[in-house]
């Protein structure tokens, strides 16, 4: 009796720590702003570039991108706003880019459900805003990819996007 009770622990311990959540590889991130009333978060995965060339290649150019890791990157607003010159309302929407080397395209998306740019669908598209991609001259790459609010005045900022040796800037403001 004392075996089989022995037995049972050691293989509920070994199931508990099978159970146990890994973390993954590319690392959840989220960041919020504030701009006037206005709150907008972002919730992305960061992939690491890890040595390799990241635009026209583990990123094609002309195909879209789910903008990071795992599970499409979504955006939040809890207002009307003004991004890259277009109206979006108040909303979540799952966010999309076609990257190229002169242009990108950014897609505000209504399937919250995206795995990825297999499960992108044009159709479901709510806003599309084109932005300028940026090389930048730096000692150092950004290893993890990142969404960042900068030059945030009132209720106007700039959200940024960083990886590798690329930075895109597109406004963002409160209606």
């Amino acid at each position: 009796m004392k075996h089989i009770l022995l037995s049972l622990l050691i293989m509920s311990i070994s199931i508990l720590s099978f159970a146990q959540e890994m973390p993954t590889k590319s690392q959840l991130g989220k960041v919020v702003q504030k701009l006037g009333g206005t709150t907008i978060e972002i919730n992305y995965s960061r992939p690491n570039a890890k040595g390799r060339k990241i635009w026209g290649d583990l990123v094609p150019y002309g195909q879209v991108w789910r903008l990071g890791a795992n599970e499409s990157t979504k955006i939040t607003t809890s207002g009307d706003i003004t991004i890259g010159g277009s109206k979006l309302k108040k909303g979540t929407y799952s966010m999309f880019a076609t990257p190229g080397e002169e242009k990108w395209i950014f897609h505000f998306n209504s399937n919250l459900d995206a795995w990825g740019a297999n499960d992108y669908s044009a159709e479901s598209n709510i806003l599309s805003i084109e932005a300028s991609p940026k090389m930048v001259d730096s000692p150092e790459a950004v290893e993890s990819m990142q969404f960042t609010f900068e030059n945030t005045i009132e209720s106007k900022a700039e959200i940024i996007l960083a990886w590798g040796m690329l930075t895109i800037s597109i406004p963002v403001e409160e209606n």
